[in-house]
């Protein structure tokens, strides 16, 4: 499975900001901490001990939730060595975070996972007196069910419906065993199949959807010593009560990330956008956010309105029942672990950075961001097919399909002499009005007239040749379009869309090891993998 690397800075993927701080643009060194070289993490490593983590309560919880989830962890899993490396002061985490994506949803969540496990080794080899531990963040939290409730696979979307409500990592997964047997069926009964099957019901079989996860996750990944961190816990909370406290008494972030985004936007798109108050409240199928009413108390529902001191008396009673939302998350995060670099896509990175005045205000580390590793997968008959009509990965990666079109037409020499000609008269009667000025303006009006209604007659003729050009090449035209679909199914891009179970079906855990092998996080390209 070799793979051709294609920068991401020749494609459409990044969000031109990213593209800028991966260029090492200076206008944007306000907005980030540290640069992402041997250099940058060096600096972030010497400042990281001056925001203390109680790694005491870090490594008691993660020993509880995997005991709680079912999983045990011998003393010669790597899983366990890397969560008792927590305890030394030299010990960094290396996290990457999403959603609870069921059997872990499109593949860049796969891809996010193997980014963390290579980044924590290359850093190993260049620190080789430090520990690097890869972390994968599950937002238990999250409450929006829609978008972790289905996978893609085999041309299907199957789909869990629950109406519970709430954050998703406390679902139970009653409801959840009418799509598995629709996706064991599915699967057939080949013996890679069966086996993957088993790990998937084992997994999905009792708990809720948090434990299931860490389940999955951990057999796919456990070997490579990724260490599972649901943060929806009390004892965790508590670290962050202070932050939070502020946060719903003086509402510090809004006016900074506002600030900061009213900089950025100067120049680019942003992703994020602030609260007055950045914190839900939380209670068993149910998540909401807190407002400040007009007169002056707290509110996350009808059912649940405080003054100040009764939210403040529930948040030192019950820390637990508060939680980040997108700008608090990060900080959260690193209020907890000792991290080092956030790995995440390329819209996630360019929120990191609307945050960065609001982690100096509250005094949280800022870790390093790097971007997550990407691949795609072309099968045998697309890459036949793309030899056969002389398109290759470039030209999917930077091109919408009418482009796509355009230069499948180009290199293969279809385009008709005439649409040449044409757009060359075009252009020559577009620019007439500039010669004649001077002229009598009746006379200008009715060349203009005429000159529109030239211009107008030779577009339809031109549709009409590249009209009958599609007719001549029609079956052509269909492979081109199936090419494309191949790489943004449905109009997304494969990895946002495509679930892993092809992949491991395919190749098993080999599939793993290739990902990993091929990733470089810090080279920032897409791996286009060409099956043989």
């Amino acid at each position: 499975m070799e793979a051709q690397e294609i920068p991401l800075h020749n494609t459409t993927l990044l969000h031109p900001m990213i593209g800028d701080y991966l260029a090492g643009d200076v206008n944007l060194d306000s907005y980030i901490a540290w640069h992402q070289d041997r250099e940058g993490f060096a600096k972030a490593m010497e400042a990281r001990p001056n925001y203390q983590v109680d790694r005491r309560v870090l490594i008691s919880s993660l020993q509880q939730q995997y005991k709680d989830a079912g999983v045990s962890l011998s003393t010669q899993s790597l899983t366990e060595i890397n969560i008792n490396l927590l305890a030394n002061p030299e010990t960094y985490t290396i996290t990457t975070g999403h959603q609870l994506c069921i059997l872990t949803g499109p593949l860049y969540f796969i891809y996010k996972i193997v980014s963390a496990i290579k980044l924590a080794r290359q850093l190993k080899d260049w620190f080789p007196e430090k520990n690097f531990v890869p972390v994968y963040w599950m937002a238990t939290e999250d409450h929006d069910f829609e978008e972790v409730n289905h996978i893609h696979v085999f041309g299907k979307k199957l789909v869990w419906e629950d109406t519970s409500g709430g954050a998703v990592g406390r679902l139970d997964l009653d409801s959840l065993q009418t799509m598995l047997a629709e996706l064991k069926g599915i699967l057939g009964e080949s013996e890679p199949a069966a086996a993957l099957f088993r790990k998937i019901s084992e997994a999905y079989a009792q708990g809720n959807l948090s434990q299931a996860t860490r389940k999955f996750v951990h057999e796919l990944f456990g070997s490579y010593g990724i260490v599972i961190l649901d943060a929806d816990q009390r004892e965790l909370k508590a670290q962050f009560s202070g932050v939070m406290r502020q946060e719903i008494l003086e509402s510090i972030s809004f006016p900074l990330v506002e600030k900061t985004s009213a900089e950025l936007r100067q120049t680019y798109n942003l992703p994020l956008n602030p609260r007055e108050i950045n914190l839900f409240y939380l209670r068993d199928h149910f998540r909401a956010r807190i407002i400040r009413t007009k007169e002056g108390n707290y509110q996350a529902s009808e059912a649940y309105i405080w003054t100040e001191p009764e939210i403040v008396s529930e948040l030192e009673g019950h820390p637990e029942r508060f939680s980040p939302n997108v700008v608090m998350r990060p900080m959260y995060q690193e209020t907890i672990l000792p991290n080092l670099a956030y790995i995440g896509g390329t819209n996630e990175l360019a929120y990191w950075m609307q945050l960065k005045k609001a982690f100096e205000s509250y005094e949280v580390f800022y870790p390093v961001l790097v971007l997550r590793d990407s691949w795609l997968w072309l099968g045998k008959r697309t890459t036949k097919d793309m030899d056969q009509l002389k398109i290759n990965a470039d030209d999917l990666l930077k091109s919408d399909i009418k482009q796509l079109e355009k230069t499948f037409y180009e290199r293969n020499e279809l385009n008709h002499p005439s649409e040449a000609f044409i757009d060359q008269i075009i252009d020559s009667l577009s620019g007439i009005k500039d010669s004649l000025q001077g002229l009598p303006v009746p006379l200008i009006t009715q060349t203009l007239k005429q000159s529109g209604e030239q211009i107008n007659q030779l577009k339809k003729t031109r549709k009409e040749i590249r009209k009958t050009l599609e007719e001549q090449n029609a079956k052509l035209l269909e492979k081109v379009r199936k090419i494309y679909d191949t790489v943004y199914p449905e109009g997304q891009l494969q990895e946002r869309y495509a679930n892993f179970i092809p992949y491991y079906l395919q190749y098993g855990d080999a599939w793993i090891d290739t990902l990993i092998e091929q990733a470089d996080p810090l080279h920032n390209t897409i791996k286009v993998v060409r099956e043989a």
